[in-house]
């Protein structure tokens, strides 16, 4: 898959969890791989969700990547430094969407309690 802007063009590998041992142990469906397509190996590997990752979506400048998970959490993340920049939603049900807007000043949700 292919996302684009207007400045240049990201390749996004999407994969499933697989048994094999990553080098912090098995991966986990709470954890987000940012995967260097060329060489077919992470990057980075960000953590910090409680509950499996739901839903993904790059700002429209691909500097920020939003993140939603059964934890009920939104956060957000440098993707050049992989490091977390902060937690902008946390409910007690799980968030399945999120979405930025289309000049990147707004983020949307969405979950089990209609948010």
């Amino acid at each position: 898959m292919a996302l684009a802007s207007s400045r240049r063009t990201k390749r996004i590998r999407i994969l499933p969890p697989t048994p094999k041992p990553a080098e912090s142990g098995a991966p986990s469906a709470s954890q987000i791989f940012i995967w260097d397509a060329d060489a077919d190996e992470p990057r980075r590997v960000l953590r910090g969700h409680t509950g499996s990752v739901l839903c993904l979506a790059f700002s429209p400048d691909g500097r920020t990547l939003a993140s939603a998970s059964q934890d009920g959490s939104v956060r957000l993340w440098d993707v050049a430094s992989g490091m977390a920049k902060a937690v902008v939603i946390q409910r007690r049900a799980f968030i399945s969407t999120v979405t930025f807007s289309a000049d990147g000043t707004r983020l949307a949700a969405g979950g089990a309690d209609q948010i």
